[in-house]
């Protein structure tokens, strides 16, 4: 089923930057995609998880303040 969804990028960039890790002791390389993304098909039955992925933001690197989503049904 997850292989019938189609997806559409519309008004999106990727921004790269980098940050100091202390603890590596070495700059890291960030990146993140900013925008918005339309997916259109069998998405019903993962409604749920996505929703619940939006409240508890559960992204890559939420600790730097990225990961974050919202829902749009």
């Amino acid at each position: 089923m997850i292989d019938a969804l189609k997806r559409d990028i519309n008004q999106g960039k990727r921004a790269d930057w980098e940050r100091y890790s202390a603890r590596q002791d070495a700059k890291m390389k960030m990146g993140e995609f900013v925008g918005e993304v339309e997916y259109r098909g069998g998405l019903t039955e993962f409604v749920p998880l996505l929703q619940l992925g939006e409240r508890l933001r559960v992204g890559k690197a939420t600790g730097f303040g990225l990961g974050r989503y919202e829902v749009k049904l």
